[in-house]
């Protein structure tokens, strides 16, 4: 069922940033109604679910997946390591959408945890812009980013479930209905999810015609079979899958980068739309990903786990040279940064380019320092699962993964990501107090975002004391930003 959210008041003067209520004035008192200053940004942010960044070229991948997203990575600001904070659709989008992290939010995936909706005393991207006068416009696949847990907060427009073809054209439409007015789009899709069921002629660009094994449904035929019933065309194609065959193992392989490669053709057809109707110039572009997918790699599929193969996601920025004066050239055109960052960074991020202040309890960090070249604190990277009780830290070239059991006890695995980025020797029985030190830091970050959530279900606003402050700032969060 489509689900289709209309909510609009016109936002006050006082709750617009400098610029636009410059642009704002302009418009009112100029000739003809036009303005005369220029236009506050527009921002699209696209979401490919479930796309590990190792499988694009840009992210050094071998296949030809994604040569619209290598040509805009070559134009904008890629970042190597970039993390996500679950394996999980609805906590890390809202992770992305909120700046805080999915332990101080608290929303999870629709069935999860009583589906707990997002506090009203936490604003969203879309709240946060809407206010400051930009239209608002999401276009989604349905599923976890649900109405339900508050995802369409701000969203004078929020529809789905769509497919991304179905999307793709609503966001033009949108793009040239609002073309006089600046805009924050949001469009996801879950092409890449599985079951993997790219269109012809994808579907046969990677597959290896020797195949013999099982795993040989077609888009078509799966809908048809289960009239288009997403649970059951899951449980159908997986009842296909021998997990110990290392030949259905690469079939499927082959499927999901099909599925990146048509996801890839959409998302050139919306980047194009953007250039023919002349906005390119004025519209910040941020394409990223919730998480990525396993392929056995440690004994599962699908994403039920905090590996990097989850993890470690796409994150790529454009900025036109209009936009951010203060960004070198270097900085704009095809710069990868290698620094660890987090998706609760896109928030803080895209509010100081669009000059937009920033609320104080967001966690995130803005990453223009080091878009502009300067040195940024390390922070530790945070993810967890609460379904399966785990956790995950990265602290330097570390990675504590920590699962909690009936009882109180704990088991833990450690790695060195840079001597072992594929997370193949466990090191915690070798190194007990790295274990130790680093399970301390994961429990205090944890205890401050559960000092969030329970104020937020307290019915409080979130209100950082100087000790809590402190112990975010020593873990590297509230810094940068405006």
């Amino acid at each position: 069922m489509l689900s289709r959210h209309l909510a609009r008041g016109a936002p006050p003067m006082a709750r617009m940033t400098p610029l636009l209520a410059l642009w704002a004035l302009a418009c009112l008192s100029g000739c003809g109604g036009e303005a005369s200053g220029p236009r506050p940004p527009n921002l699209l942010l696209i979401s490919l679910d479930t796309l590990r960044a190792d499988h694009l070229g840009c992210y050094g991948y071998e296949r030809p997946t994604s040569p619209v997203l290598d040509a805009l990575a070559a134009r904008s600001v890629r970042f190597a390591a970039a993390s996500s904070h679950s394996p999980k659709t609805g906590p890390s989008h809202m992770s992305i959408l909120t700046g805080l992290l999915p332990d101080a939010h608290g929303v999870p995936n629709l069935g999860d945890e009583g589906n707990r909706r997002l506090s009203p005393h936490v604003p969203t991207l879309a709240q946060l812009l809407a206010e400051a006068g930009w239209r608002t416009g999401a276009w989604h696949g349905g599923g976890h980013l649900s109405e339900q847990l508050g995802f369409a907060a701000g969203f004078e427009q929020f529809e789905g479930p769509g497919g991304v073809v179905t999307n793709v054209d609503a966001a033009l439409d949108a793009m040239q209905r609002w073309a006089d007015e600046p805009w924050f789009l949001f469009v996801h899709t879950y092409e890449i999810h599985d079951p993997y069921l790219p269109p012809e002629p994808f579907r046969g660009q990677f597959i290896d015609d020797d195949y013999e094994g099982r795993v040989t449904y077609t888009r078509e035929g799966l809908k048809s079979a289960t009239g288009n019933d997403w649970e059951q065309q899951h449980e159908l194609f997986w009842l296909r899958v021998d997990r110990a065959s290392e030949d259905d193992t690469a079939r499927l392989i082959d499927l999901y980068d099909a599925g990146i490669a048509f996801t890839d053709q959409q998302v050139g057809r919306l980047l194009e739309g953007l250039a023919q109707q002349g906005l390119d110039d004025e519209t910040i572009v941020v394409l990223l990903s919730d998480h990525g997918e396993q392929f056995n790699e440690h004994g599962d599929y699908l994403h039920n786990a905090v590996y990097e193969e989850l993890l470690h996601v796409p994150l790529i920025v454009s900025v036109p040279p209009a936009l951010a004066p203060s960004l070198p050239p270097a900085a704009l055109s095809g710069h990868a940064i290698d620094a660890p960052v987090q998706l609760v960074d896109v928030l803080p991020t895209v509010l100081e380019l669009l000059d937009v202040e920033r609320p104080a309890h967001v966690q995130g960090r803005s990453l223009l320092p080091l878009m502009r070249g300067q040195h940024a604190g390390a922070v530790d990277g945070y993810a967890n699962w609460p379904r399966a009780h785990e956790w995950a830290l990265k602290s330097g070239r570390f990675k504590l993964i920590r699962r909690e059991h009936a009882g109180g006890d704990a088991t833990h695995e450690l790695f060195d990501l840079e001597a072992d980025p594929r997370e193949r020797h466990d090191l915690a029985v070798g190194d007990p107090q790295r274990v130790a030190d680093l399970t301390q830091r994961l429990l205090s970050l944890r205890e401050v975002c559960r000092g969030y959530l329970s104020s937020l279900e307290a019915g409080q606003e979130v209100v950082l004391d100087e000790e809590t402050r402190r112990n975010l700032e020593a873990l590297g969060y509230l810094g940068g930003g405006n």
